[in-house]
């Protein structure tokens, strides 16, 4: 056990496995302890809440990916409307339209911070969407999203499966 390791245990707790697993996070630490701020001290802080911290940074990056596919769709559904009311345009034009609507609806439905639940147990840590109809959104709008997003954090993983 080296120096650092002995000093982040008596810390925070946690074990030699449990800092190894953190090093596969690609997260910037400091923008994981801006989150752990969030509900605890650092003086109070421990090895868990650093696995929240992580987590919520995750949940976070979610939601601004379908924030991004929202305004994405709105622009798009925009281009159509205004094209289908002034131009001459095709069923394509339409369903494309009507398939836009549908998927902003979806992802209206979306909250990562109540969708994605979590466990921080040290090397038990897992993150799950609970609800089977949440989570095929998930899967049909997101799936490449949270593929990075897992590979960023690095210790845990979304299946949407």
């Amino acid at each position: 056990m080296t120096f650092k390791d002995e000093i982040l245990q008596t810390l925070f707790g946690g074990g030699t496995a449990d800092y190894e697993m953190l090093e596969k996070c690609n997260y910037a630490f400091e923008d994981i302890l801006d989150y752990i701020k969030s509900f605890t001290s650092v003086d109070e802080m421990e090895f868990n809440d650093i696995l929240l911290g992580a987590i919520d940074l995750y949940r976070s990056n979610i939601e601004e990916k379908i924030e991004e596919k929202k305004k994405s769709l709105e622009e798009n559904i925009k281009y159509l409307e205004n094209k289908m009311s002034c131009c001459a345009s095709d069923k394509y034009d339409e369903m494309e339209l009507l398939d836009n609507q549908k998927d902003l609806e979806k992802l209206e439905e979306l909250s990562p911070f109540d969708d994605i639940e979590y466990n921080t147990n040290y090397l038990d840590t897992q993150i799950w969407v609970l609800d089977d109809d949440i989570r095929a959104i998930y899967k049909e709008l997101l799936a490449d999203e949270i593929s990075k997003e897992n590979d960023e954090i690095g210790f845990v993983e979304l299946d949407l499966d």
